[in-house]
């Protein structure tokens, strides 16, 4: 399936490692801190319960779609202005960890490890994110046209749970990254 390889190339930013700790890596930024925020959130959501709005997953979906609309052409310019910056730093291995992705070698029949310059590292982070936004906003606009009050299991306390973490979990995963994105334009690139 070449066409999913190409269409989902914007996930490659997850297989880069760096050589560091778990606790100093960028792992912690993917996958820790959201799933503790998460986890928050959704203690938040299910112990006071009588705080929330009405209808708090269809306002959520609705605010975190205005999010996403507002940042993915941030991250789609970035990327642009990322890939096309004529800056000798940006073609230098980025300081501190070396972050690197494991490519194939037709000349070796074997898998090696490319270090990636910060052009790369950046311009993979980004792309990530605007890929991310983009199947957000698909998912979500495919969403809208349901009628989950149709759908018998849709209605109950388990399935609400389930969806409320869902939308919590991409809401935190998405904030932290950006805010790591804005970060490194700020103290990696300039």
């Amino acid at each position: 399936m070449w066409w999913a390889r190409y269409l989902f190339s914007g996930f490659a930013f997850l297989g880069v490692s760096e050589d560091v700790p778990f606790r100093h890596s960028k792992r912690v930024l993917e996958f820790a801190l959201p799933i503790v925020l998460t986890i928050l959130t959704l203690w938040a959501y299910i112990c006071l319960r009588s705080y929330f709005v009405a209808g708090i997953l269809g306002t959520l979906d609705d605010k975190l779609f205005q999010l996403v609309v507002f940042m993915v052409p941030f991250h789609l310019a970035a990327l642009a202005a990322l890939a096309t910056f004529q800056s000798p730093a940006l073609d230098k291995p980025p300081a501190g960890a070396a972050a690197s992705i494991r490519r194939w070698s037709n000349e070796d029949n074997d898998w090696f490890r490319h270090f990636l310059t910060m052009r790369e590292y950046a311009c993979r982070l980004f792309g990530y994110l605007c890929t991310l936004g983009i199947i957000y906003l698909v998912m979500s606009i495919s969403a809208s046209l349901i009628n989950f009050s149709a759908i018998p299991w849709a209605s109950n306390d388990v399935a609400r749970i389930a969806m409320f973490a869902a939308i919590a979990g991409f809401f935190w995963h998405y904030i932290v990254m950006s805010l790591y994105a804005i970060y490194f334009l700020i103290a990696k690139t300039v």
